[in-house]
């Protein structure tokens, strides 16, 4: 009896761990596909003239879920692109344990079991839809994650017309006549969840279907929406009053205690000041930065993480200085200009040793071997920015006195909510330190340190910090953070 009711704990908390992946949806980002992770997945964006790529993260309890895609320029050479990816994978593992030919979402892949150098046990599928290649991973320290549980994350890939769900009641549309005007305040019905969404419509197109402005800015925009899927919005729903304004006591000081902008009264912000934003669908704060003063209460936003047919005029209400909330409790932000040079002053003694470095080879393009380490193993101080759209960081790193080794690293597109040494997957990370052969000389006089960032589109998030070598732990240093 007892092996029966522990079987059956057990098989119920798969079953709930199974659960806990929610689907989102990456159409607007240029991608058709779908996916589930345990909460949004933060997004980083790469182009060129090539291919473009988006690489969706998200960590909880250890495990981190990855998905990267890029949009090739033919079928071909994403096909190709799988074969090379999975050989340079295979090739740079530590401890190779499965490789064989599977499959995910319809489509042929390569599935690998295998251990990175720093000891991350990472289980994916590598693969081609279309022009699209794609990688799905599964990322935990010390042990593979569970089958079941990786088995969930893959299952959820979906390609494909999201406009049909598979299990879904479509309910019939409120206003049969199909017959709207632009700036109608509307909502839509979205076949893939099931649930209707408030909007507004942007325009009508000549072939008769509307282009919607999703009141939810994760959602953004539609492009061809056909009437069935439209109604007016239902007043007695509490989503809009009768006047045809927002009713935001979901989110004001009375009716929600999660929310509280008391930390400017005043509700006076300024362009490019970083800010949070509450979102009443969720009832959560949200990162984001103005970029335009529209009035005196309201302002455009750039959402943390979106591209930007997600920016979306707030009001000052929703809206209140950045807290620990949606940034780093312990990093400094550094506001800069937006071109030219910015300098701080600081001293390694106010930094921490960090005791694990191997987040430092987990991701794709590492910031330095582990035969480096010992170039940081002093004390680590970090620091934070955003870096404007169009423009080129350079991040230089200069010890005061030459018997101070201190060196800096960093990395583009973090996901604020999690920072070394807890980071277990980036995408793009630097580092400067100075090269050597065989064994470093610590005693040599130390040079100033520089590490370089681009973006091309959007604006994105740098993350990076000065740190001493073996036995440094104090010394004082100028950094100057210089964008053009």
């Amino acid at each position: 009896m007892k092996k029966i009711l522990l079987l059956l704990i057990v098989f119920t908390a798969m079953q709930s761990f199974g659960q806990q992946l929610s689907s989102y949806n990456f159409a607007n980002d240029g991608f058709s596909i779908s996916a589930g992770f345990p909460s949004r997945p933060s997004k980083d964006f790469k182009s060129n003239s090539n291919s473009k790529m988006l690489t969706l993260t998200d960590t909880k309890d250890g495990v981190t879920y990855a998905l990267i895609l890029t949009n090739t320029q033919s079928n071909t050479i994403a096909t190709q692109s799988v074969a090379n990816t999975v050989s340079k994978l295979w090739a740079g593992a530590s401890q190779r344990d499965v490789q064989q030919l599977s499959s995910i979402a319809g489509s042929s892949s390569t599935y690998l079991k295998y251990v990175s150098t720093s000891g991350t046990y990472i289980t994916s599928h590598t693969f081609a839809a279309g022009v699209m290649m794609c990688q799905a991973m599964v990322l935990q320290k010390r042990n593979y994650v569970a089958d079941y549980a990786s088995s969930n994350f893959f299952s959820s890939i979906s390609f494909g017309n999201f406009s049909s769900g598979n299990n879904q009641t479509y309910n019939p549309p409120v206003n049969n006549s199909g017959a709207f005007k632009k700036y109608d305040k509307v909502e839509v019905y979205d076949r893939n969840d099931g649930k209707w969404y408030p909007g507004k419509i942007k325009k009508i197109n000549p072939n008769g279907t509307y282009e919607i402005n999703y009141d939810e800015y994760k959602r953004g925009y539609e492009d061809e929406v056909t009437s069935d899927r439209i109604r007016r919005i239902n007043n007695n729903s509490g989503t809009y009053n009768n006047s045809g304004t927002y009713n935001n006591n979901s989110y004001n000081n009375s009716g929600n205690n999660a929310y509280s902008n008391t930390n400017n009264i005043s509700g006076a912000y300024d362009k490019n000041q970083r800010v949070e934003v509450w979102d009443t669908k969720t009832n959560k704060w949200y990162g984001a930065m103005i970029l335009k003063v529209n009035s005196s209460n309201n302002y455009r936003i750039s959402f943390d993480g979106y591209a930007d047919n997600y920016d979306e005029d707030i009001p000052a209400d929703r809206i209140r200085n950045m807290t620990s909330t949606t940034a780093p409790a312990n990093v400094p932000y550094i506001k800069l200009k937006k071109f030219g040079k910015t300098t701080i002053d600081g001293n390694l003694s106010s930094g921490n040793i960090m005791q694990d470095l191997s987040w430092a080879t987990t991701s794709q393009m590492a910031c330095w071997p582990s035969i480096r380490d010992i170039e940081f193993e002093g004390k680590h101080v970090g620091y934070w920015f955003d870096m404007p759209e169009k423009s080129v960081a350079k991040i230089t790193v200069t010890p005061r006195h030459s018997n101070r080794r201190i060196n800096i690293y960093g990395y583009a597109g973090f996901d604020l909510k999690t920072t070394p040494p807890a980071l277990v997957y980036t995408n793009i990370c630097e580092a400067a330190h100075p090269t050597w052969v065989g064994q470093p000389n610590l005693n040599e006089p130390s040079k100033p340190q520089t590490i370089e960032f681009n973006t091309t589109t959007r604006r994105t998030s740098i993350y990076f910090a000065v740190a001493g070598a073996r036995n440094v732990l104090e010394g004082d240093y100028i950094v100057s953070v210089d964008i053009h």
